[in-house]
């Protein structure tokens, strides 16, 4: 996170310190942040207070400085004859989270102003402890200059007071609230931070007896330091969302940001509703979840009316009403209107008569025997084992063919069978056709690897098949090849073809006298060519 160490010392001088128009409460969990009064053991300058009315902190930032304000209860300076001598010799600072990193859950930087040097430093936590604002960071980055100051005073450097015009731990008879101011250079601050812009940190701000760490108070713990709990919950929620920020980094959103995914809906409420605060449009609907939760319909549901449509189209495409599914109340659905029959859904006076359903497949009588050429009185007008109305409104596969895809599979048995798609004759892509893996291969239509392209493995499981002798060719079934010699030709050779190579057996009687006979007619022909 940091560039190579170099502490930085600033020489002293004055700088301009900002209008009072331009300091923004810090705010945590959606609401500035408050202290009650007397949450601390003590003297008053210890104490942080605030209320919705009167928040305890503040920041302010002209792209060159960053300043820091805070509310006590009581002076922060030594006085003498109503004039401030110095700073009490205590401290109060800022803990900041720049680096987000939810693995390793501490604070990143600390800006101090140190009472007793009169000194604002900047320091980097490495090591975090269980209890942050008891954890002393380990190295100091730079200083400036602070000595006491009057806001106005023309006198200010790095560090400032002023009266803060409020009493919250008193009966309102004297402004004995105080605000202590101090500041640090942006270009600095970024550089050590990596971070290019206050608003993607988180400031927690406290007060502490003299150490730099914050034993005393902390802005938003109400009673004892120890309250506090861990330093993801002292940063809490400082973009409002209702998502804690190690939550939200955890879910992927962005902490400073209420509305990551910038569809209207804020991360917490998105987390709520069940749509995703990663995706604008969690239905795919063509509406961001923001504008439907605006428009009444359901980011969670495409087509909120069940018509047909869906939402995103009903109000982009079709002016149609996402909330009826009848939106000129003709009689017939938006989505049958546009899909079906090709008629206005704005238009009830065109709206084809025919609603009727008579055999109950999800396609009206009218749609059947006009658009589809399906029986009206038959809801599986092919017998495929799927519903007219399932294979047109929701399968896309033909009401009028069984086997859509010719795959040797019925579209029903592909859908509620073997679960392959009944719209492509080879699922897995292996380059066999379904209904030959499940009917002849018996191989898995979903797995590519088991497919048998080209029709042969080697073994075709016949009772005389070899395994190692069978080439593949032609007359490869694993069946007897009829030789060529009559049974009844008085030649009874037992060769036989096996599937592979030709086993040949002498066999008798039978097989001596089909010998014989052969060199007889070789002699005869020899002969009766000399």
């Amino acid at each position: 996170m940091s560039p190579p160490l170099i502490l930085l010392v600033a020489a002293a001088r004055a700088i301009t310190w900002p209008s009072e128009s331009t300091w923004e409460p810090i705010a945590s969990e959606g609401a500035d942040v408050t202290d009650v009064c007397g949450d601390v053991s003590g003297s008053d300058w210890w104490d942080i207070v605030g209320d919705a009315s009167d928040p305890s902190a503040y920041t302010a930032f002209d792209g060159t400085h960053l300043w820091f304000r805070l509310r006590v209860a009581d002076e922060p300076f030594r006085s003498s004859h109503g004039e401030a001598t110095g700073w009490r010799s205590f401290g109060w600072g800022v803990m900041i989270e720049s680096d987000w990193d939810a693995t390793d859950v501490k604070y990143d930087l600390l800006l101090f102003v140190d009472g007793n040097s009169d000194e604002v430093s900047l320091s980097e936590n490495t090591t975090g402890e269980a209890v942050f604002y008891d954890d002393a960071p380990e190295t100091v980055l730079a200083t400036w200059p602070g000595p006491v100051a009057e806001v106005g005073s023309g006198a200010e450097e790095y560090a400032a007071f002023r009266s803060a015009d409020s009493d919250l731990c008193g009966d309102g008879s004297d402004a004995v609230d105080w605000f202590l101011d101090w500041a640090v250079p942006w270009e600095d601050l970024a550089a050590w931070s990596g971070t290019a812009d206050p608003s993607d940190m988180a400031f927690v701000l406290g007060t502490s007896a003299s150490t730099r760490t914050f034993g005393k108070d902390v802005t938003g713990c109400d009673a004892s330091t120890s309250t506090c709990g861990d330093w993801s919950t002292a940063v809490g929620d400082p973009d409002g969302d209702g998502v804690t920020w190690d939550d939200e980094v955890d879910a992927g959103t962005d902490p400073l940001d209420p509305d990551t995914d910038d569809d209207g809906l804020e991360d917490g409420d998105e987390i709520d509703r069940g749509t995703d605060p990663l995706d604008p449009d969690t239905d795919d609907d063509d509406l961001s979840d923001g504008d439907e939760v605006d428009a009444g319909t359901d980011p969670l549901d495409p087509d909120t009316d069940d018509d047909g449509l869906s939402d995103g189209d009903e109000i982009l495409v079709h002016g149609t009403d996402p909330l009826d599914p009848d939106t000129d109340d003709g009689g017939v659905d938006d989505g049958t209107e546009v899909l079906v029959h090709g008629t206005d859904p704005l238009d009830g006076s065109d709206d084809l008569p025919s609603t009727d359903d008579r055999d109950g497949d999800g396609l009206d009588d009218t749609s059947e025997t006009e658009v589809y050429g399906t029986d009206p009185d038959d809801p599986d007008t092919d017998d495929d084992g799927l519903s007219d109305g399932d294979e047109v409104l929701v399968r896309g596969t033909d009401p009028l063919d069984p086997d859509t895809d010719d795959d040797g599979l019925s579209d029903g048995d592909e859908v509620r069978t073997y679960s392959t798609d009944p719209l492509d004759p080879d699922t897995d892509d292996g380059g066999v056709p379904d209904g030959e893996e499940i009917l002849d291969d018996h191989t898995d239509p979903l797995n590519p690897t088991d497919d048998r392209v080209g029709g042969d493995t080697g073994d075709t499981g016949g009772p005389d098949d070899t395994g190692p002798d069978d080439t593949g060719g032609p007359d490869d079934t694993g069946q007897p090849v009829d030789s060529g010699l009559e049974e009844d030709s008085g030649l009874r050779g037992s060769g036989r073809y096996l599937g592979g190579a030709c086993h040949c057996a002498t066999g008798g009687s039978g097989s001596r006298q089909a010998w014989i006979l052969a060199l007889l007619l070789a002699t005869t022909i020899l002969r009766r060519r000399s």
